[in-house]
């Protein structure tokens, strides 16, 4: 009997596990789809993230950020001098340290964030939907 409690209680774990994956690559989907106002955009990663790799249906992975439309940040660090005019979009919050980084989508207290500098927007001349003005910040 504990044995099928033990094998309930992982397979719930594993179902929440997945939909919080399938939630997240459907996060980055809109947001990335709204930055480059294409459907299926061209993404770079930094690093590879979970959710876009377990569910990748709505981008095209490229190895090379020149070939990309948006590069997923996760470290602050400096980006190939060949990718700068890229859209930038961050994967933490600390991301957003670096200068042409345009926004971030990050976890904080188990709840999605997603934050875009007005200035930073301004700069690159992108022009976001109404759906995204509340997640707009004057940069600190």
């Amino acid at each position: 009997m504990k044995t099928l409690l033990l094998l309930f209680f992982m397979t719930i774990a594993l179902l929440a596990s997945e939909q919080e994956l399938r939630l997240e690559s459907n996060i980055y989907h809109t947001i990335t789809k709204e930055l480059t106002h294409k459907e299926r955009p061209k993404i770079y990663m930094q690093i590879k993230i979970p959710s876009i790799e377990q569910f990748p249906s709505h981008f095209e992975i490229v190895t090379h950020c020149e070939k990309a439309d948006i590069l997923l940040i996760t470290y602050a660090k400096e980006v190939n001098i060949k990718c700068q005019n890229k859209i930038i979009f961050g994967t933490r919050k600390k991301t957003l340290s670096t200068k042409n980084t345009v926004g971030a989508f990050f976890w904080q207290k188990g709840r999605p964030n997603i934050l875009f500098y007005k200035s930073r927007i301004e700069k690159i001349g992108l022009d976001l939907g109404k759906d995204f003005q509340k997640y707009i910040d004057n940069e600190k």
